[in-house]
Parts: structure tokens; C-alpha cells; sequence
């Protein structure tokens, strides 16, 4: 057969194919469209914490915020430079997604670090009550979660378990950073037991996730 005609045989039924954006305007609109879905929420549980304006104010507060917006979007473009087929991870997904998890061990870390025992103790006995608030991180990541994954799944992650634990590391930050607007509880120790492991926990369960859910396609 000829080889022209083996080509036009082959190709006449081809339809064009739109080339997605780039992993940075990806992980924008993502970062953006979980805002926006976080902000929506928080109202839909009955609006922000009474004194959302005045805790603007405290640095620690803010910094702390910046920090997990910073995770959000790093792991955000990590998961989309994941979803182009590649043989191997490459070195600037390897520092993004490292800086936003060492983020995270930081965040943990300096609540830790002004952890007392007493206040341990009063999470850890009121537990029905705290673990509101992980629920309430669960239902604000969620929406964001799935919206990614359907954006991931657009692609061709090879490496599903890293694309799964970028994109919930992601979507679970955006999360925490709702919930500190929506929480009143500044305790070390439910910030770390109910606001900050959880999101640590998710991600890593995120990389299971992705193993299953990734390897389809859209």
C-alpha cells in the first residue's frame, strides 16, 4: 500500500484536539475556582467567625494564611506539570511540591510548638464537638477536590499516586484557609488535631486516590 494513502487512511476520521493551557494557568483557575467554592461555603455554614476582621490584624494569623494559599498553589501546578505524560518526574515538580509539603511540616510544627498539655486534653475530651471542624474541612475541599480531578483526568497523569496527593494537598489547603475564616477556635490544639493533620492525612490519602481515579480518561 502506499504510504501517502496508508496516512490519509488513518487520519481522515481525526478530529482536532484542543491543546490544554499551561500547568501555571491551570493551577490559577483552580486556585481561584476553590476560592471562590471555599468562600461560598463557609457562607452556606452560616457565614465567617464573628471576628474575621479584628483576627486580620494578628500577623501570626496572616502569615499563617499566606503560607497555606502559597501550598495551594504550588501544589496546584505541581499536579498539572504531572498531568502531561512524561517518563520521569522532573526537578521543578520535585521543589514545588516538596516546598508546599516542608509548608505544611512548618505549620504543624509551630503549633506544636505552643501546644500544652491542657489544652490536649480539652480537645481530646470534647472530641464530638472539635471534629465539627473536620467535617467541615472535608465538605470545603471536596467540591474543589472533584473539579480537579476532572481537570487532571483531561490529561494523562503517568504518575497518578503523586498527581492525587498534589491535587489534594492543593484543595485540602484552600480548605484549612477557609476554615480559619470560619472557625472561631485559635487553640493550638485543635488547629493542629482538627485544622492542620487533617489536611496531611487527606493528602496522603489523595495519593491512593489518584492510583484509582486517574487512570481513566475524559
Amino acid at each position: 500500500m502506499d504510504t501517502s494513502k496508508l496516512i490519509d487512511s488513518l487520519s481522515k476520521d481525526l478530529q482536532p484536539v484542543r491543546r490544554l493551557p499551561a500547568p501555571v494557568a491551570r493551577a490559577f483557575i483552580l486556585s481561584l475556582t476553590a476560592l471562590v467554592l471555599v468562600t461560598g461555603m463557609i457562607s452556606f455554614l452560616g457565614g465567617p467567625r464573628a471576628d474575621w476582621v479584628s483576627v486580620l490584624q494578628k500577623p501570626i494569623f496572616i502569615s499563617g494564611d499566606i503560607l497555606m494559599l502559597v501550598a495551594g498553589f504550588l501544589s496546584a501546578i505541581a499536579a498539572f506539570t504531572l498531568a502531561v505524560p512524561d517518563t520521569k518526574i522532573r526537578k521543578p515538580v520535585i521543589v514545588l511540591l516538596c516546598t508546599a509539603t516542608v509548608i505544611w511540616v512548618v505549620i504543624c510544627l509551630t503549633a506544636v510548638a505552643s501546644l500544652t498539655a491542657q489544652s490536649f486534653h480539652a480537645e481530646v475530651t470534647d472530641i464530638g464537638k472539635s471534629a465539627a471542624c473536620f467535617k467541615a474541612l472535608i465538605f470545603m475541599s471536596a467540591l474543589p477536590l472533584a473539579i480537579s480531578f476532572t481537570m487532571a483526568l483531561r490529561a494523562a497523569p503517568v504518575w497518578r499516586g503523586w498527581t492525587g496527593y498534589a491535587l489534594t494537598l492543593s484543595m485540602a489547603s484552600f480548605g484549612a484557609f477557609g476554615m480559619r475564616f470560619f472557625c472561631p477556635s485559635d487553640s493550638s490544639a485543635h488547629l493542629l488535631l482538627w485544622h492542620f493533620l487533617p489536611v496531611v492525612i487527606l493528602s496522603v490519602l489523595g495519593s491512593v486516590l489518584g492510583r484509582i481515579i486517574l487512570r481513566f480518561r475524559l
